[in-house]
């Protein structure tokens, strides 16, 4: 039987926020970066670490897949050089 390695799964959820956005004609400003998911995956892989010890597979996570309903083809390919799997929502 194969295994399903490890990853860790993020939703950028853009949509919810679009609506509540003060500023209107700048929405990138209503959404936290591709740079904080990074950061929060790195936290996760620490935290998993530090529960499972540093030599559980799981303190080695390398996998990241993202969703959003996000439809910028610039946002998808940033996502795609992280390195991060991703699938549209």
């Amino acid at each position: 039987m194969n295994r399903v390695p490890p990853f860790i799964l993020a939703h950028a959820r853009h949509g919810d926020f679009k609506n509540l956005c003060q500023n209107a004609q700048d929405l990138t400003s209503c959404y936290a970066p591709l740079t904080e998911y990074a950061r929060h995956a790195r936290d996760v892989v620490a935290e998993l670490g530090h529960n499972n010890g540093l030599d559980s597979p799981l303190a080695n996570v390398t996998e990241v897949i993202i969703t959003s309903e996000k439809s910028d083809p610039e946002w998808w390919k940033e996502v795609e050089e992280m390195g991060w799997r991703h699938m549209k929502s």
